[in-house]
């Protein structure tokens, strides 16, 4: 049977070239951890991953090459090969610590891209406690695709224990009779040639001259903010695993500032983050990486396959302005970044560089990434299966990497707000991250109470 070839979409395209240059093997592998219930056997986690490959065609896509370049090659559906690893012998606090193993070593794995499969799926049982790892080549799935295949496996294993039969559960998949699983109307290989036939030449071409006018002017000092010595530049790789500091904002304070703005959380994150940094480090033009999520039509919502990617984003805070002026701002940055979020990164840094805009991406310090989380199963339009943190401070981050000095990771699931700050020792201790986080809860706390406090008066850590 002959496959199917198909173009990469642009942000597989950015990605394949980035894995090429990856600074370890599995840099860009995506992962999940799931926690099964205790009635689903191994023999329903096997069916369910064989379901999700028929259903889903970016789970059997593989990146073979024609005359040097990359296509998508999407093969018949397969059944998936599961290990199991049974734990039960151990001890509860020695099985966390080799599930831990597992997870980091199916993640450091390195992926074939041409011959494939891209996926990766192992069962660790310990009695009724059973977790499922899953590993995916980056090209075939983001964050919010494993939160998609989280939700669908839970519903199929759960159809799966109540009939016990595959057959008929293959059929109620197809037909759209398990709940919050209609059938696909599209997979991802339309996706990327639509992508390919819209952002034609002139297409792009405005999507270029709107970065082009967002970075213009940009002089950033790079200078890391909250940084010891008040001075530094990240412009050498951080080879050292980060630390991570969890928090929750005050539900008091999130209530106000929602009331307040009647914005967006990722704006107000935005904002307070920007005006902390300009706080930090004296520039009021602040520059940070960002993530985009890609999935900006309802036909994409419940698609799995490589949507999100990097991008940037500007907010200009000159003129010493009132924290009201900074959420409409950053506002206005946040919607120009959604609306052009297709062009890769590389692709806005290039048309910056042919217009003599000066910008270096392994320069800029501070990260920002938002997701909208549910805290129990995923459904369209989220993005990740998340809770607040049980205790706040400093947390392990496991196989978490992060590429800047300073990595926010905002969550909100309509209900808490919560985050994580990854920052890397060779620039900050856990005393410095902490400091750090008292300064944007501070932030948060301050402008909830008077939303006119000027850039210059906002508080840089508790009082």
């Amino acid at each position: 049977m002959t496959s199917i070839r198909v173009p990469l979409s642009l942000m597989q395209e950015h990605m394949w070239w980035l894995e090429r240059y990856a600074p370890a093997e599995g840099f860009f592998n995506e992962s999940l951890r799931h926690r099964l219930r205790p009635e689903v056997e191994a023999a329903s986690v096997r069916a369910a991953l064989g379901l999700l490959v028929r259903r889903h065609e970016s789970l059997r896509t593989t990146f073979p090459l024609s005359d040097g370049e990359p296509y998508q090659s999407i093969a018949a559906p397969t059944d998936v090969a599961l290990a199991i690893t049974d734990l039960s012998a151990l001890s509860p606090v020695e099985r966390q610590a080799e599930l831990g193993r597992i997870h980091d070593a199916e993640v450091a794995r390195p992926f074939d891209t041409a011959a494939g499969p891209l996926l990766r799926a192992h069962l660790v049982v310990a009695g009724e406690v059973k977790e499922l790892v899953m590993v995916f080549d980056h090209l075939i799935c983001d964050p919010t695709s494993a939160a998609i295949l989280t939700g669908e496996l839970d519903e199929i294993c759960d159809a799966l224990v109540s009939s016990g039969e595959l057959d008929e559960i293959c059929d109620a998949l197809v037909s759209g009779r398990i709940p919050d699983l209609a059938p696909a109307q599209l997979d991802f290989a339309d996706f990327a040639v639509w992508q390919r036939r819209f952002l034609d030449a002139e297409a792009l071409e405005e999507y270029e001259e709107h970065w082009a006018r967002t970075l213009h002017g940009l002089r950033p000092s790079y200078r890391i903010p909250l940084h010891p010595s008040a001075c530094g530049s990240p412009t050498t790789a951080a080879v050292t695993p980060p630390g991570m500091m969890t928090f929750s904002l005050d539900g008091e304070v999130s209530g106000r500032l929602r009331t307040m703005f009647r914005t967006s959380s990722f704006v107000l994150t935005a904002a307070a983050v920007a005006a902390l940094v300009a706080r930090a480090t004296g520039e009021p033009d602040t520059l940070m990486v960002t993530s985009v999520d890609g999935r900006d039509r309802a036909e994409l919502a419940s698609m799995v396959g490589l949507f999100g990617g990097v991008s940037l984003l500007r907010v200009d805070l000159a003129g010493d302005p009132p924290f009201e002026t900074i959420v409409r701002r950053a506002r206005h940055a946040v919607l120009g970044l959604l609306e052009h979020q297709h062009l890769p990164v590389w692709q806005v840094l290039e048309a910056a560089r042919r217009r003599q805009i000066d910008v270096s991406l392994r320069a800029i310090p501070v990260a920002l990434h938002f997701y909208h989380a549910s805290r129990h199963r995923w459904v369209p339009g989220t993005s990740v299966v998340a809770a607040p943190p049980a205790v706040e401070g400093p947390s392990d981050p496991g196989t978490t990497a992060a590429a800047k000095p300073l990595e926010f990771r905002i969550y909100d699931d309509g209900a808490a707000w919560w985050g994580e700050l990854l920052h890397h020792p060779q620039w900050y201790d856990e005393s410095h991250a902490l400091r750090i986080v008292s300064g944007l809860k501070a932030l948060l706390a301050a402008v909830a109470e008077d939303p006119l406090l000027p850039l210059s008066a906002l508080p840089l850590e508790a009082a």
